[in-house]
């Protein structure tokens, strides 16, 4: 499905999204 990469891309330009309890912990 076309949402499968439109949320790896997600995943990939928003990382935070998929964890909620590190925010700002990449950085």
């Amino acid at each position: 499905l076309v949402y499968n990469l439109l949320d790896l891309c997600v995943l990939e330009l928003f990382p935070e999204l998929r964890t909620p309890g590190a925010s700002h912990a990449d950085t």
